[in-house]
């Protein structure tokens, strides 16, 4: 089920995420929805490939024929997961996505961020509990001693990033996430996910 590229929700226009690009393959619908809810589970690793290779199809279409700016992508960052939540699945299939897609685009793959704290799922909340639920939730990944913050800014700094998730619903955690690598010097940020929620009407 493709998005048409003329279409609008009304979610999208109401909660602003501070990206400057975002690609969405499909409609969060029927096949579509359990597709993606199988991939973020370890078993299915090769469906998570399967569907990072299709949204790289995407994204290299558009590099070809209407986005310029693609052509400077300089990294590709997976949404972080949960720790605790990413164990019980066996693995985490948007980071396998965000490889796929980092293999097919020849660009490094990276993960900057981690959770700062233990967040709710986000399908259980509304509008307004998801945003304020991964409010400040995500912060610079730790390696190890001092010099973690500055490798972290450096691999996002001045840098065009491809922040990839599953789903974008009200953009609360790929908003939230957007605003972390912005706190890190990221010049650009564009949002590619595998399917977009659509839970209005169209205007």
């Amino acid at each position: 089920m493709p998005i048409s590229e003329n279409v609008a929700c009304k979610t999208c226009e109401e909660f602003e995420i501070p990206v400057d690009d975002v690609f969405a393959m499909w409609a969060y619908r029927e096949e579509v929805c359990d597709a993606v809810v199988a991939s973020k589970f370890g078993h299915h690793r090769a469906l998570a490939a399967e569907l990072g290779d299709r949204l790289a199809d995407v994204i290299l279409k558009r590099i070809d024929v209407q986005s310029p700016n693609l052509h400077k992508i300089d990294a590709v960052v997976p949404v972080p997961s949960h720790r605790r939540r990413t164990s019980l699945r066996g693995g985490s299939g948007v980071a396998v996505i965000a490889e796929t897609i980092a293999h097919r685009l020849r660009i490094p793959p990276i993960q900057p961020l981690r959770l700062t704290r233990a967040i709710k799922k986000q399908a259980w909340l509304d509008d307004q509990q998801r945003q304020e639920n991964v409010r400040d939730a995500f912060g610079p990944t730790r390696f190890y001693g001092l010099l973690a913050r500055a490798v972290n800014s450096s691999s996002v700094a001045g840098r065009h990033i491809l922040l990839v998730d599953d789903v974008l619903t009200t953009g609360a955690t790929a908003g939230e996430v957007a605003s972390t690598l912005r706190k890190l010097g990221a010049a650009r940020i564009t949002l590619a996910v595998v399917a977009r929620s659509i839970r209005q009407p169209f205007s």
